[in-house]
């Protein structure tokens, strides 16, 4: 998991808006970390070596995220509305 005090912090500044992490800040801040990850693999040591150990193709799994928080990613809203793979009951 990646955590906060990392050496290298994403930007903080977003322009998406999805109602599925609107109570979720740690997920968004999950996914900064992730596209920080990305953009800096070359010239960051931190973020290659955590990119470096990504066994999901899509990168949307761990280190960066828990099993619930794929699940919130990965499937669109309207399964969730519909209370289908709301495993982590995290969003509503």
């Amino acid at each position: 998991m990646v955590e906060k005090g990392d050496e290298a912090k994403p930007p903080n500044r977003t322009h998406i808006h999805d109602p599925r992490f609107e109570n979720l800040p740690e997920l968004w801040y999950k996914i900064h970390v992730l596209i920080f990850d990305l953009r800096s693999y070359q010239t960051n040591t931190g973020s290659r070596d955590r990119l470096e150990i990504i066994v999901d193709p899509s990168y949307i799994g761990s280190p960066y995220f828990t099993s619930c928080e794929v699940a919130i990613i990965k499937f669109p809203p309207n399964r969730w509305e519909q209370g289908t793979n709301n495993a982590c009951g995290a969003y509503r």
